[in-house]
């Protein structure tokens, strides 16, 4: 009878990106407090579902709308400056 594969560590798992990644690490540092905040609290919610149900649905939406959210925070900034305010849509004054 085989034994099952040894638990790796998180930080030892295949194909997972150093925490040192520019696009991780600048879009980690232009979020404020209560973004990392909700993002550790939606992250903690996502894996009780997986505890309880066994379900990774959540998980893997997470992971993409979370990408998606850095991306776009990471964009937002430099159009902002030179063009309409996305997040009140009105117009940035001297556009």
């Amino acid at each position: 009878m085989n034994s099952p594969c040894p638990k790796l560590p998180f930080d030892a798992m295949p194909r997972l990106p150093s925490d040192d990644e520019a696009e991780l690490v600048g879009a980690l540092n232009q979020l404020p407090r209560n973004s990392v905040d909700e993002l550790a609290r939606c992250l903690l919610r996502a894996a009780l579902v997986l505890e309880r149900s066994g379900e990774v649905t959540h998980l893997t939406r997470l992971a993409e709308d979370m990408l998606t959210t850095l991306r776009l925070k990471a964009y937002l900034p430099a159009a902002d400056a030179v063009g309409p305010n996305l997040h009140t849509n009105h117009v940035t004054p001297g556009t």
